[in-house]
């Protein structure tokens, strides 16, 4: 909180970088109709579960459709207001892009996401994504992301990221 309290700015940055990596995921969940099969779709006290794999018929179209392809996975969904819950998706072959010499995404990645109902509104409470690739010629790719996000509390709209993290450290 310190850091975030000192260098506002690397926090508002990173942060509107999950924020498009988390629209993008929302995006990419218009492909899933046409790009997956689902299987064993289960519906048990008003929440929905499934299991996806590759749709053999359908050819993507751009890198990030042809990296969703290469995966499978699962989804829970809410089935009363029709919103995600949880989806694991996991690389099941690997992901060649630009013949290997762009990148090669190796089996073993994943991205999970959980997403919860809180004070009314919706929230990602849960990110957890872990790359295994080849980047350009060689370049060993090893990330891992784990957010956790808990105990959402309103603050006044005008109140800036270093104010909120000074509200946090006095609260300890």
């Amino acid at each position: 909180m310190e850091q975030i309290r000192e260098h506002p700015d690397a926090f508002i940055l990173h942060e509107k970088g999950v924020r498009v990596e988390e629209k993008r995921a929302r995006d990419l969940m218009d492909v899933l109709p046409k790009d997956f099969l689902f299987e064993d779709v289960r519906l048990q006290d008003g929440i929905w579960r499934m299991n996806f794999r590759p749709n053999p018929d359908y050819v993507p179209n751009g890198i990030e459709e042809r990296v969703l392809h290469g995966m499978e996975g699962t989804l829970v969904i809410d089935a009363k207001q029709l919103r995600l819950l949880h989806m694991d998706f996991h690389v099941v072959k690997e992901i060649s892009i630009g013949f290997g010499l762009l990148a090669d995404i190796h089996r073993g990645t994943n991205f999970m996401s959980d997403r919860a109902y809180v004070d009314g509104s919706w929230h990602t409470m849960h990110v957890a994504t872990q790359v295994r690739a080849k980047a350009v010629l060689f370049k060993t790719v090893d990330l891992n992301v784990d957010l956790q996000r808990s105990d959402f509390k309103p603050v006044e709209h005008e109140m800036t990221v270093s104010q909120a993290a000074e509200r946090l450290l006095s609260s300890k």
